[in-house]
């Protein structure tokens, strides 16, 4: 199965804002976490893969909308909403074939 990429770096810029920089990593370290499950060797439990696609879904994909605001970089927002939806497809579907669904 190929796994998802990284959330991307913020573009740069000569001075990000605390909560900018807060926020960014957050999403980044969620998905961080989320991509070492995926990449465990026994395929990962069913249930952890569903937290960790609810986390994604529920609470860094509305945190990424607030930041993408702030941001102000469409090609980045492009890029890393498209990462973030394919980590929680690839988290879903994974969690669907561990439960032999």
């Amino acid at each position: 199965m190929q796994h998802p990429q990284d959330f991307p770096d913020l573009p740069v810029r000569d001075f990000w804002q605390a909560d900018i920089l807060q926020a960014h990593a957050i999403i980044q370290q969620s998905c961080q976490h989320a991509l070492e499950v995926l990449r465990q060797e026994d395929g990962g439990d069913p249930l952890r893969l569903r937290i960790h696609a609810d986390h994604i879904r529920y609470q860094m994909i509305p945190l990424f909308g607030v930041l993408q605001t702030e941001v102000e970089d469409t090609e980045w927002a492009e890029e890393s909403a498209h990462r973030l939806g394919e980590l929680f497809c690839v988290l879903s579907d994974a969690a669907l074939t561990a439960a032999g669904q």
